[in-house]
């Protein structure tokens, strides 16, 4: 039994097809002096640039938008001068190009690495990436031809990049296993986006695992069996059989209006941070987007992105979402969400600094520009709102609402078209938002409930702190009476209230949250359906009477052990 990250649930059994990359020793290569090595090096970055513009728009008219999107980044990523930098640094030291290229790439994933944010520290990984393609290029080694993988094959490799995903035929392949990679790598948003079960972050995978050997692979658990007797591996064929029965039974939820048992309508959104993910997360049935994550357009690049770049991006996925809402929410930027060009400050708490809504009051020139956008990209539609993140107090919202209303005025000036009417609302992830909910809902038009950080602040620990991740839990009986208050406080003021964190998408909570009256669930677009499904079958008296009981227990072991309890013996 290995024992890796769960991150892409589903069963899969099958014969081990391990990948390795054709070697990259370029410890024999002599460097030809500076004038050449910097020109092998430019050669090798256009050839790159120029392959993966190519394969960018392939996967993108094949309707493979995610992978080409992530192909995309990769240009970007190759093109920022501090790599550019650190390249040419090397080769002035008399590195060859291919030694330059893997000094550059290291120095950059390692800044990655210094990170707090999860999502960033992740894109470490696809630094070495980008090295590995350039090293390739550089060294004239062939990629191997992945979509010669056997029918019934668990693919196992160190890393999943953009490039092997693309080369993969998906109807071949059980189950990946990878010894790098967490949640939010990109090799496991792949793994998710292609409705592959996945295990990730298994040291020495590749020196314990064999071509051929049968692997049977729990992607809920981030379990896998090597050879498994013949009756775990009857286990796990039958609890496969029955996951691909349920993923076929959720397709009927695809198409229907978000309903519970009583026909009282809610809506299941999306958590969406590019245009692409627009198109997946409507492909996977969602009623809108609940939450885009804005700031991933300002990461990766040497500059911010204008106003018309902004207003492109805003407005192709309102078009995507047609009617169906689309809740922008303002770049969430500092603090441990760094990005290089403006030169913020390292703090020593990044979570509780300068971030969010603070960062843009204090230094509004980067946020108005992003409002504008807002406004221009919703110009004859009425699906846009706009989301504050890390509000604490009225003051944050009418400081952010004194800002719009001056560049509404601008906008009118200039003749230009725009939306004055669209709604600003804010996500409520602080305590100090909980305990001012009241105050806060008269000022905003809607909540979402971001449950990742109120967790977090909520319960004073770390998610991403291994020592007291035991304390995280969305089960806390304190983050529940959080979530009941809010809800109470908007239904008072009349406003709608959602919820973007990652505990919208847990069925055991999903009678709490009817019984206090939630209106919205964003969840990531592969949880859709499954959440769709846990909503219809819940009545508001049902979730009444499991609230009831669940909201007297008084420890998140009971509150869990309860509600699981409850959603097993319903099936």
């Amino acid at each position: 039994m290995l024992k890796g990250l769960a991150v892409s649930p589903g069963i899969g059994v099958g014969k081990a097809f391990v990948y390795v990359e054709a070697g990259l020793d370029y410890s024999r290569v002599e460097p030809q002096g500076e004038e050449a090595e910097l020109a092998r090096l430019a050669g090798a970055k256009a050839s790159f640039l120029r392959d993966s513009e190519a394969l960018a728009k392939s996967l993108k008219e094949a309707g493979n938008v995610r992978e080409g999107d992530m192909i995309e980044g990769h240009m970007v990523l190759l093109e920022d001068d501090f790599l550019a930098e650190e390249m040419e640094k090397a080769v002035k030291e008399g590195k060859s190009a291919e030694a330059a290229a893997a000094a550059g790439c290291a120095a950059v994933a390692e800044l990655f690495r210094q990170v707090d944010d999860e999502m960033i520290r992740a894109r470490a990984a696809d630094m070495f990436a980008i090295r590995d393609r350039l090293l390739k290029i550089l060294l004239g080694v062939e990629s191997q031809d992945l979509s010669a993988v056997p029918e019934g094959s668990v693919f196992v490799t160190g890393d999943l990049t953009p490039y092997m995903a693309t080369g993969l035929k998906r109807g071949n392949v059980e189950a990946i296993v990878t010894e790098t990679g967490g949640m939010t790598s990109h090799s496991a948003i792949l793994a998710r986006a292609m409705g592959i079960p996945a295990v990730m972050g298994i040291p020495g995978l590749l020196g314990v695992v064999k071509a051929g050997q049968t692997l049977a692979v729990d992607g809920a658990a981030g379990e896998v069996v090597v050879f498994p007797p013949r009756e775990v591996l009857d286990d796990y064929l039958g609890r496969q059989k029955k996951w691909r029965e349920s993923k076929a039974a959720l397709l009927v939820y695809k198409d229907r209006r978000t309903k519970d048992k009583d026909g009282g309508e809610r809506l299941v959104c999306a958590n969406i941070a590019s245009v692409g993910e627009a198109e997946l997360a409507l492909e996977q049935g969602c009623e809108g987007v609940g939450l885009f994550r804005t700031e991933m357009l300002f990461m990766d690049r040497e500059s911010p992105p204008s106003e018309d770049e902004q207003a492109a991006a805003y407005r192709k996925a309102s078009e995507i979402m047609a009617w169906r809402e689309l809740i922008i929410r303002t770049m969430d930027i500092g603090g441990d969400k760094q990005v290089p060009y403006l030169h913020l400050p390292q703090e020593p708490n990044p979570f509780l600094g300068y971030r969010a809504v603070r960062f843009c009051l204090a230094e509004p020139e980067l946020f108005k520009v992003q409002l504008r956008a807002i406004f221009r990209a919703a110009a004859g539609r009425g699906n846009v709102k706009i989301m504050i993140p890390f509000v604490t107090g009225p003051e944050e919202i009418e400081g952010v609402r004194g800002i719009a209303e001056g560049l509404k005025r601008d906008l009118a000036s200039e003749g230009a078209a725009f939306n004055p009417d669209v709604p600003l609302g804010i996500m409520v992830e602080t305590p100090a938002a909980v305990q001012l909910a009241d105050a806060l809902a008269a000022r905003a038009a809607f909540f979402s409930i971001g449950t990742n950080d109120l967790t977090q602040y909520t319960l004073a620990a770390d998610r991403m702190n291994t020592r007291v991740d035991y304390l995280y839990s969305h089960y806390h009986p304190a983050v529940l009476r959080s979530v009941e208050r809010v809800v109470a406080a908007a239904k008072a003021a009349g406003i709608p209230v959602g919820m973007c964190g990652e505990a919208a998408g847990s069925p055991g909570l999903v009678p709490l949250y009817l019984a206090f009256g939630l209106d919205e669930w964003s969840v990531n677009p592969g949880s859709v359906l499954a959440t769709r499904k846990a909503i219809a079958g819940w009545s508001v008296s049902e979730a009444r009477e499991v609230a009831a009981r669940a909201m007297a227990l008084s420890t998140t072991k009971e509150v869990k052990a309860y509600l699981e309890g409850v959603v097993a013996q319903r099936g």
